[in-house]
């Protein structure tokens, strides 16, 4: 007797897909399942707090971030004058008389973001 090439090649592939469908989806399945990591801790950014709220001209002060979590990043930003110092800590300096601005922005590595001010007054 003789088998119709085509005949079979359609019966190969049919046990093919028999063997192979159930493993593809089980496969996709799996991946569709985020693992939780157990040692994430969330973000909390508990406070910002300088040294003084006022100083004079050139002088400096002392700003930290008291904050908690997972592979936090500190970002600083402020309206005028310099800083020194990075991470939790910074030296704030200002020459301009006035109020100015000091914002802390902390990342955690789930993208979480918190941000606290201060307000430094330059006599």
């Amino acid at each position: 007797m003789l088998i119709d090439p085509l005949q079979y090649k359609q019966e190969v592939m049919k046990r093919y897909y028999i063997i192979l469908l159930p493993l593809l989806v089980l496969l996709l399945l799996s991946s569709c399942n985020k693992q939780v990591d157990d040692k994430y801790q969330p973000l909390v950014f508990v406070s910002l707090v300088a040294s003084s709220s006022t100083m004079a001209p050139s002088e400096d002060v002392g700003i930290t971030a008291d904050a908690s979590g997972t592979l936090i990043n500190y970002y600083w930003s402020y309206n005028s004058g310099s800083m020194t110092g990075g991470g939790d800590h910074i030296q704030y300096t200002n020459v301009e008389p006035g109020s100015h601005l000091v914002i802390c922005t902390v990342v955690d590595s789930e993208g979480e973001i918190e941000q606290k001010q201060v307000t430094i007054t330059v006599q």
